[in-house]
């Protein structure tokens, strides 16, 4: 029995040399949890939805997104959202979600 979480498939894309091979030596039985990414910001910041969130107006690399360490789902979503929204964020990496929160 292994209980994995979605970085294990995002390693496996981002990394050439893994002692195994994710897609052909892993089969799911079951999914048993799911859980949403939402984007926050500081209450001091005016904004209600994303458009208005003013992050476009922030210089380039001023604004910081965090995560719970390179190739999570966090960090992921994140890069995904600066392609889309053409912005440019530092990404903070953490050791995981407990140093994050």
């Amino acid at each position: 029995m292994l209980l994995i979480n979605p970085a294990n498939a995002i390693n496996a894309t981002l990394y050439d040399k893994l002692n195994f091979n994710f897609i052909s030596d892993i089969e799911p039985v079951a999914g048993i949890i799911g859980v949403p990414l939402v984007m926050e910001i500081n209450p001091s910041v005016p904004a209600t939805t994303v458009p208005s969130s003013c992050l476009r107006q922030v210089q380039p690399g001023q604004a910081q997104m965090a995560s719970a360490g390179n190739g999570t789902p966090q960090h992921v979503s994140g890069e995904l959202f600066k392609i889309m929204a053409g912005i440019d964020m530092l990404h903070v990496p953490y050791r995981g979600v407990s140093p994050l929160c």
